[in-house]
């Protein structure tokens, strides 16, 4: 996991797609994105999971933001 928020923001733009195909299908939630969000941080998501986390994460400035939150607590 990266150290600072810079960092870490490269690192969510820096994810592949789910599927290659360039499209967010298949991806998760507002609601869904929340409730992952401390596993996310604390690297507890499987891989797949963590994908569609980071997919939506970079599509939806509110979640990206309350992200940003959660990490600097």
């Amino acid at each position: 996991m990266p150290d600072n928020i810079n960092d870490y923001r490269f690192y969510l733009k820096g994810v592949e797609d789910i599927d290659g195909s360039g499209t967010n299908e298949g991806s998760m939630n507002c609601k869904e994105t929340q409730r992952c969000m401390r596993q996310f941080l604390e690297d507890e998501l499987d891989a797949d999971t963590a994908r569609e986390f980071i997919m939506h994460v970079r599509s939806c400035k509110e979640c990206m933001d309350e992200l940003t939150i959660e990490y600097l607590i």
